[in-house]
C-alpha cells in the first residue's frame, strides 16, 4: 500500500466516453468508496488508439505525449489511464521518446505546430487502474472494504493482448514477487479473490479478441472471441471480467454473428462481459453504474487541421478510420465509422 496513488491525473480516453461509459463511471465511483482521487486531465486529446497507430505511428507517439505533458503541466507525476488501448499507448509513447531520436524529432515538430510544448520523457508515469487499486488500497484492506461479496460466483479474468505486450515498454512487470507479470498477469485475479470471487484457471487471458477488427473484418473476430467464450465456459466460468474496452464490442455483437463464424454459441453466461473487474463489489452505485444506459453522445473533439493535414499528407487507406480515432463521442460503432468515411 502506498499513498503514492492516494490522488493521481486521470485519463479516460475515448473508448470511455462512448462505448465503455460504465467502464468510466464504475472506476470513479470505485475511486470514491475507495478514498482514492482522480483528476480528470483538462483539454486531453486521443491518445491515438489503434487507427492513427496503424496509418502514422509517429503522430500517435506525439497524441500520447501531449496527454502525457498536460499531466505534468496540471503538476501530477502519475497518470491513470484504465483503458488497455490508451494504457499500451502511453507506455508506448513514453518509451519510443526514450530510444528513439526521430520520434523526438517529430514530436517536436508536431508540438510547435500545434502550439504546445513537447513533452520529455521520463516525467511522468503512467500506470493501469489495476495498478492504482492494487498498489493504493492492496488486496488486505481491500477485503475489508468489500460491501457486496462476489462470494460463489466463478470468474474467468481476461487482461487482453495490449496490458502486457510488447514486453519491452512495460520494465516494471516481471521485477520477482510482488510485480505483475507479462506471461502470466494476476493483478484482477488478486483484486476479485480479495472481492470473493473464485477465479478458475483460465488460459486464454491475454488472447487476443480481435475487438480492432469487429468493424473490419466482423468474422475474424468473432471467431477469436467465440474461442475465448467456449475456453471460459469450458473452465467453468460463470462470467468473464475484463478491463478491456477495445474488447467488449466483440462480447456485444456475439449474438449476431454469422453462423458460419461459430459451431455453437456459449450457452452460459460466460458470454456476458462485466466491463469492469471492480462492477460489483465496491458499492451499489458501482454496480447500479455498470448496467445503466448512458445518453447518446454526440460530441466530436476532433483536434486542429493540422491533424488532418499531417494524416493527408501521408495519401494511405483507411482515412475514415484514421479520422474515428479522433472522435471523443463515439456512437454506435458501424454508423459511427460510416459517417467518418
Amino acid at each position: 500500500m502506498t499513498e503514492k496513488y492516494r490522488k493521481v491525473a486521470y485519463y479516460p480516453g475515448c473508448a470511455l466516453e462512448g462505448t465503455g461509459h460504465a467502464y468510466n463511471r464504475s472506476t470513479k465511483e470505485v475511486g470514491k468508496a475507495l478514498g482514492l482521487e482522480l483528476v480528470e486531465l483538462e483539454n486531453w486529446n486521443c491518445c491515438g488508439a489503434m487507427e492513427v497507430k496503424n496509418v502514422d505511428p509517429k503522430l500517435q507517439t506525439f497524441l500520447s505525449a501531449r496527454n502525457l505533458k498536460i499531466a505534468e503541466d496540471m503538476g501530477f507525476d502519475t497518470v491513470m489511464a484504465p483503458c488497455n488501448g490508451c494504457y499500451h499507448n502511453l507506455k508506448k509513447a513514453e518509451y519510443d521518446l526514450s530510444h528513439d531520436a526521430s520520434s523526438r524529432e517529430t514530436v517536436a515538430k508536431l508540438a510547435a505546430k500545434s502550439g504546445d510544448q513537447p513533452y520529455e520523457a521520463g516525467n511522468v508515469e503512467t500506470i493501469h487502474a489495476l495498478d492504482w487499486i492494487r498498489d493504493a488500497i492492496g488486496t488486505d484492506e481491500l477485503r475489508k472494504r468489500v460491501k457486496n461479496s462476489l462470494n460463489g460466483l466463478k470468474i474467468a479474468n481476461y487482461y487482453g493482448c495490449m496490458y502486457t505486450r510488447p514486453r519491452h515498454i512495460f520494465p516494471e512487470k516481471d521485477k520477482g514477487p510482488g510485480s505483475e507479470s507479462t506471461s502470466k498477469p494476476h493483478f484482477m485475479d488478486d483484486l476479485l479473490a480479495a472481492a470473493g470471487a473464485e477465479n478458475v484457471e483460465f488460459p486464454l487471458k491475454t488472447a487476443c479478441c480481435g475487438g480492432a477488427h469487429t468493424l473490419s473484418d466482423s468474422d475474424t473476430s468473432t471467431r477469436l472471441v467465440l474461442n475465448i467464450l467456449t475456453t471460459a465456459e469450458a473452465c467453468g466460468a460463470e462470467v468473464i471480467a475484463t478491463e478491456c474496452p477495445p474488447a467488449t464490442p466483440g462480447w456485444r455483437c456475439i449474438r449476431s454473428a454469422p453462423k458460419r463464424c461459430w459451431a455453437r454459441k456459449p450457452t452460459s453466461r460466460s458470454c456476458i462481459s462485466r466491463n469492469c473487474w471492480a462492477w460489483r463489489w465496491a458499492c451499489p452505485r458501482a454496480r447500479w453504474a455498470s448496467t445503466r444506459t448512458s445518453p447518446n453522445r454526440a460530441t466530436c473533439s476532433r483536434p486542429r487541421g493540422w491533424v488532418d493535414e499531417h494524416l493527408a499528407g501521408n495519401r494511405r487507406s483507411h482515412r475514415g478510420h484514421a479520422r474515428c480515432g479522433f472522435c471523443l463521442g463515439q456512437r454506435h460503432g458501424a454508423q459511427h465509422l460510416a459517417a467518418c468515411r
